[in-house]
């Protein structure tokens, strides 16, 4: 019942970052991923999940990419809808997304979603990342594939937001 974090940093300014805190009982008290910073207003939040059956029954505030293509295969919520359409207007970090999704239907693509002040090493402007909820990545050949498409989103991502 003690509070668990593992980070591990790798050259290309992309982190595999885990946390647990298990006296909490919400959804985002327990996740593992590949993060970076990236210089989009910290007040901008979004979360993009792989679409299922279950998501034509949902009635929440979803936004859209302002992809047609895109919107069919991902369910994306946001307070901007302007940055959605801003991050996935690139045809790289669309492919991307739908490769990480390949790896593991689990994946969560969040920007500034969860707490990640208990990593001290990195000075997150806003952190995009891609993770999963309720669980731990330990597969290193998943963990990868999912650096390897993290830093091709993070390349568009430090090209069109410069800092």
């Amino acid at each position: 019942m003690h509070k668990r974090t593992a980070v591990l940093y790798d050259d290309r300014g992309l982190s595999l970052i885990s946390f647990n805190d298990p006296p909490y009982a919400t959804k985002k008290e327990m996740f593992s991923g590949v993060f970076f910073s990236c210089n989009i207003n910290p007040e901008n939040r979004f979360t993009v999940v792989k679409r299922d059956f279950l998501s034509k029954l949902s009635f929440s505030g979803r936004s859209g990419t302002g992809n047609s293509f895109l919107d069919k295969k991902v369910k994306a919520e946001s307070n901007d809808e302007m940055i959605l359409s801003t991050v996935f207007h690139s045809h790289k970090v669309q492919n991307a997304l739908l490769d990480l999704f390949k790896i593991d239907q689990r994946i969560v693509c969040g920007l500034n979603e969860l707490n990640l002040d208990f990593v001290k090493a990195v000075e997150f402007k806003s952190s995009m990342g891609f993770y999963v909820l309720q669980d731990w990545l330990f597969d290193f050949e998943k963990l990868n594939l999912i650096f390897a498409k993290a830093k091709i989103i993070k390349e568009e991502m430090d090209a069109r937001f410069p800092g």
